[in-house]
């Protein structure tokens, strides 16, 4: 059965609201960053896209989930490959393995426990 024109506008309007959310905004994140990786043949397994997300979900403001060796480089998406960099550091590295941003980085194994389940 066909949805109502009514119908379609209200979920349009209810998916643009949750994209808003920080839920949406985390999901949509890592959805991205999923997706370059898996165009670039870097993709994740299963048992990790969870972890990727709390990865991404705890995210400090004003930094960056950044790959260690970029996906550009022959880097993983992978949470080995993952670290937290302030946004205007992440900008100035780009894809360069060369870059050394040691003082700036922050681990997100300092910040997520694995076992954490994400609502």
């Amino acid at each position: 059965m066909r949805q109502s024109d009514d119908a379609r506008s209200r979920q349009r309007e209810l998916n643009r609201a949750y994209k808003d959310t920080e839920h949406g905004r985390i999901k949509r994140r890592a959805h991205h960053a999923a997706r370059k990786a898996v165009l670039r043949g870097a993709g994740c397994s299963e048992a990790d896209k969870s972890l990727m997300e709390l990865i991404y979900k705890h995210c400090p403001a004003g930094y960056q989930v950044d790959h260690i060796t970029p996906i550009a480089k022959g880097g993983k998406h992978h949470p080995d490959n993952l670290q937290y960099l302030p946004a205007e550091i992440n900008n100035l590295k780009r894809a360069r393995t060369d870059f050394d941003c040691s003082l700036h980085v922050i681990r997100w194994q300092d910040l997520v426990e694995p076992s954490t389940t994400i609502p």
